[in-house]
């Protein structure tokens, strides 16, 4: 263990490693948690706080095939000691260190602190540091606010740190917020970040790879063969669809009622999710977010073949839901506002999250979503929607947002309501 020590190590614990350490002497090992379904090649251990970063990680590094099987959460520094001089990114290797001689497996840990603008300072005194304790953070911020100007910093700083025995690894991440608006929850997109950092390094030099569940109901051999090799089979299938059975209504509305949003052909649906998650694959999200009902459609198969969790944004407030984040949309179809709302227990800040939808025409359903995304300071990392209506601008209406959007099939209705299906 002296190969491991690091200055200021004896001086934090966990109260949930020494249980651990007491249960292995004891000789039970306690059962690695899974939480996942599917095929893990790697084991590795954690001290990741809060909770919710972890079971975020843990979906993460979980579809590629690395099982975070312990967290201890709870670390602390004796708080008799003088650690005023200790780097962040020392403390979040010590708690790696710590958690990989305790358990001998790789381990990935997290620390935090923020800091306050020190205004018409210079150097390292323009900044007063402080240790992460939320409650701090807002009751301090509180008393500064009043008589601090609006867009004093307070920065939010994160260090992932990673152990295997051999190999040390440090990441980062930064949220810096005005004063006006700061409070303890920003802490969370810095952690969210730093780790989503330390997951690309891994990625880059572990070699990692997505494990592929295919769980989709079974159809013709021929095209699920066809559709593992050619990626791009589901928007062919969708084109002849929509070619063969397509009707253009009044008002440029493209109707697909017979195979996509009232009578549903699920096989074809399987293939175009997959082609969806094909495509956008490389984006890792950890969440896919739509709008009922239709949405779902599409939705549900993208998130199962990338095994990640489908949230879809309701249009009316059940008695379930009590906090939650909302906003208005101008629906072309209906002619009228409608409302979305997703409950704040499923999308979370650090969230990397895939819209699916059905449609993509002027574009406001789509941003409703990325602006409910926005509240829960969740990152929206694409885009992708089984028929786009090209005429009626919804990707230039939302390339603001910079992200890859991909759609199966784009369509054109001319004036005189005649429907051409465009070659990508």
């Amino acid at each position: 263990e002296s190969l491991y020590y690091m200055p200021g190590m004896q001086h934090f614990r966990s109260i949930s490693l020494d249980r651990f350490i007491e249960d292995k002497e004891d000789g039970y090992i306690p059962a690695i948690e899974s939480g996942f379904v599917g095929e893990f090649t790697r084991v590795w251990s954690a001290a990741i706080h809060p909770d919710a970063r972890f079971r975020e990680a843990k979906n993460q590094y979980g579809r590629v095939g690395v099982n975070l099987g312990y967290n201890f959460s709870d670390f602390f520094a004796d708080p008799e000691a003088d650690l005023s001089d200790m780097r962040l990114e020392d403390e979040s290797m010590i708690k790696a260190k710590l958690t990989y001689l305790a358990t001998g497996l790789p381990s990935l840990s997290i620390s935090t602190s923020w800091e306050v603008e020190n205004p018409g300072a210079q150097g390292p005194q323009s900044y007063f540091h402080r240790t992460m304790v939320p409650a701090d953070v807002d009751v301090l911020v509180q008393r500064l606010r009043p008589r601090s100007d609006k867009n004093r910093k307070i920065i939010f700083r994160s260090i992932a740190g990673f152990f295997d025995g051999e190999k040390e690894l440090l990441t980062e991440g930064i949220c810096e917020v005005a004063i006006h608006f700061a409070s303890s929850r920003y802490a969370s997109i810095a952690v969210a970040s730093a780790l989503d950092n330390m997951f690309k390094e891994h990625w880059k030099n572990l070699n990692l790879q997505f494990v592929d569940h295919d769980n989709a109901s079974e159809v013709d051999e021929e095209l699920r063969t066809q559709a593992t090799s050619n990626k791009r089979v589901g928007g062919t299938l969708l084109k002849q669809r929509i070619l063969r059975e397509g009707k253009v209504l009044n008002g440029g509305i493209l109707k697909v009622s017979s195979f996509v949003n009232h009578m549903v052909d699920v096989d074809l649906m399987d293939i175009c999710g997959e082609d969806l998650a094909e495509r956008l694959r490389d984006t890792m999200p950890n969440k896919v977010l739509t709008v009922e009902a239709t949405g779902l459609i599409p939705a549900l198969a993208v998130g199962r073949k990338l095994s990640i969790p489908v949230v879809f944004a309701r249009k009316s407030r059940p008695i379930t839901i009590s906090e939650s984040y909302q906003t208005m949309y101008q629906s072309k179809t209906k002619g009228q506002l409608s409302e979305l709302i997703v409950s704040r227990e499923y999308l979370n800040g650090g969230d990397r999250v895939l819209l699916i939808d059905d449609f993509l025409a002027g574009g406001s359903t789509c941003e409703a979503l990325f602006k409910l995304a926005n509240m829960a300071q969740a990152r929206v990392v694409g885009l992708g929607v089984l028929i786009e209506k090209t005429k009626d601008g919804g990707r230039a209406f939302l390339s603001g947002y910079d992200v890859p959007v991909e759609s199966l099939a784009k369509v054109t209705i001319n004036d005189d309501n005649t429907l051409r299906v465009d070659d990508d």
